[in-house]
């Protein structure tokens, strides 16, 4: 499988960075698991930096890249945004599963949106490109301009439904 990053997204973003990794995995719920989710509430809990996240240099990179889209992140938040805010606020992250769990645990520590997805359901190449209002976000409503990704041929790819280009 290859990945690419559409050479529009790449003029708007030329920093743009994707690193894909994968490996063979059970989506187990193990109490290691559980315990780092933990760590991680009582690590930023009670922070005071709630009225501070969108200085915080890398999400506000990424919050910059959004308004570069057209995108208001006030109103569509970046995915490790929304997880450091639960964190500060106490709420912890969502149990999901082991491999979902580690990554959105990364996001937080990291401040970047982590995406983990089954690659045995991805059917093609991906093309990483800007959504348009076409396209169908899984289980959402438009994306408008939305970076998605969606295979080569256009078909639904764990997340966009859309034309591919």
């Amino acid at each position: 499988m290859k990945i690419k990053i559409n050479d529009d997204l790449k003029n708007i973003l030329p920093k743009f960075q994707v690193i894909a990794y994968t490996m063979d995995v059970d989506n187990l719920k193990t109490k290691e698991v559980e315990n780092k989710l933990e760590e991680i509430k009582q690590k930023y809990f009670n922070i005071d930096m709630l009225p501070n996240v969108v200085s915080i240099p890398k999400i506000k990179e990424s919050r910059d890249g959004y308004k570069k889209l057209g995108k208001d992140p006030s109103h569509t938040r970046l995915a490790c945004e929304a997880l450091y805010r639960r964190v500060l606020k106490g709420d912890g992250l969502y149990r999901l599963g082991d491999i979902i769990d580690l990554g959105n645990i990364l996001s937080v520590e990291i401040k970047r949106s982590v995406c983990v997805v089954d690659a045995d359901k991805i059917e093609s190449d991906v093309l990483i490109r800007i959504g348009n209002k076409e396209d169908i976000y899984y289980r959402k409503k438009s994306v408008g301009f939305k970076i998605c990704k969606s295979n080569s041929s256009g078909q639904d790819n764990n997340t966009v439904k859309g034309d591919g280009s």
